[in-house]
């Protein structure tokens, strides 16, 4: 960078003979391109140009329309501010913050996942087999059979609810071979135990297009649970009593007569279909579930044989 200085003359014994050129403008150029060049000296009266390689002294308050001088300066880099320091300082402070954030979220989920499996395996070290359960591995025809452990991956760790009902709560789940299925887990402190022995018993023993079908159950240290398949559209009363037009839409009469008809065959195969005749306690929309082709399908747990 070229610094002027209007009035300006020097004292040097280092310097260049002085050269005759164009203007003020080329004897500044041809310093500030020569490495070797530290001051360059104008004097306008007689176009005269010197270069100096070193300088030693500047001498000020002469005619500024006649003499001037361009010195070479260095560029400092800018210091930080204050402001660019608290910055600095507020980014390291919250990328630390974040890091430790980070490694607490990963500690808790660690945590929980040990806590879990230590959980799972107090229950199969624990699992006694009473009468009850006995009975049910004495029972021929029984689906298959899950362990607690099982059931928990299958549901992957009880994840998603998809309804509550007065027995339990039914959770969404996958079969190793890709099968949606339903997961109803019983509640202990209710009817749950007399009815899973009922409903496994019966559904171990019947089956039928418009029943729904009972893929597995769970019977270990007192948890109980039913895997059922999976139906896509939910239960019967969730379409005749909903306000969504597309919904209502969708029901149209033929579909209405293929659920009743669907409804109507599953309860007379109960009545009539089987060796022991079976009633349904309790009928209504809510126990009615629709698969995506809206094919009728009785849920259980409300069954009696005559």
């Amino acid at each position: 960078m070229m610094l002027k200085l209007d009035g300006v003359s020097y004292v040097a014994n280092d310097y260049t003979p002085a050269l005759s050129l164009s203007s003020e403008e080329k004897c500044k150029q041809d310093c500030e391109h020569n490495c070797s060049f530290r001051l360059a000296f104008w004097r306008k009266d007689q176009n005269a140009c010197h270069h100096m390689y070193e300088v030693w002294s500047l001498r000020g308050g002469l005619n500024q329309s006649v003499f001037v001088t361009y010195v070479k300066v260095g560029i400092s880099p800018p210091r930080e501010t204050t402001s660019r320091k608290t910055v600095i300082i507020v980014a390291s402070v919250l990328s630390s913050l974040g890091i430790v954030f980070i490694l607490g979220v990963v500690f808790i989920i660690v945590l929980c996942q040990v806590y879990r499996r230590l959980s799972i395996d107090k229950v199969e070290e624990e699992d006694d087999h009473d009468d009850e359960d006995v009975l049910l591995d004495a029972t021929e025809g029984l689906p298959a059979r899950f362990t607690y452990r099982d059931v928990h991956d299958i549901s992957k760790g009880f994840e998603r609810q998809l309804g509550k009902g007065g027995f339990g709560v039914v959770y969404a789940g996958q079969l190793l071979d890709g099968t949606l299925v339903a997961v109803k887990k019983l509640d202990s402190f209710n009817q749950g135990n007399k009815e899973f022995k009922a409903e496994v018993a019966i559904m171990g023993g019947i089956s039928h297009y418009n029943l729904l079908r009972l893929r597995g159950f769970c019977a270990q240290k007192g948890y109980r649970f039913l895997v059922y398949d999976y139906m896509g559209n939910g239960s019967l009363d969730q379409w005749l009593f909903s306000d969504d037009a597309h919904r209502k839409a969708q029901l149209t009469w033929r579909v209405r007569c293929k659920i009743a008809l669907g409804i109507a065959q599953g309860i007379a195969y109960l009545h009539n279909g089987t060796r022991e005749r079976i009633t349904h306690l309790d009928i209504k929309p809510q126990n009615i579930l629709l698969d995506r082709n809206y094919e009728a399908k009785w849920q259980t747990l409300a069954y009696q044989d005559f």
